[in-house]
């Protein structure tokens, strides 16, 4: 499961919340053998609250909590923030 997170926060980092797309995108063209079978990725994305840090770290917190109790830990997380 890969988990993006279109995270921005300062007016530093802009654009840095089209990064997990773009990856996420760049990793459906990886094969997993030379006979060039795909790579199936499930996927979902945690979307943060628009202008709001706290809520927005809440809500990452909480959500992540859950996907990794669902999942059993086999999880990729693209973007999100540090505190």
């Amino acid at each position: 499961m890969i988990i993006k997170i279109p995270f921005r926060s300062l007016d530093k980092t802009e654009g840095t919340e089209k990064a997990p797309e773009a990856i996420y995108n760049a990793l459906k063209d990886i094969w997993l053998t030379e006979a060039k079978a795909k790579i199936n990725f499930d996927s979902s994305s945690i979307i943060p609250v628009k202008d709001n840090i706290d809520r927005s770290l809440e809500k990452i917190e909480n959500e992540s909590a859950i996907v990794m109790k669902n999942s059993r830990g086999r999880v990729i997380f693209l973007g999100g923030t540090t505190q």
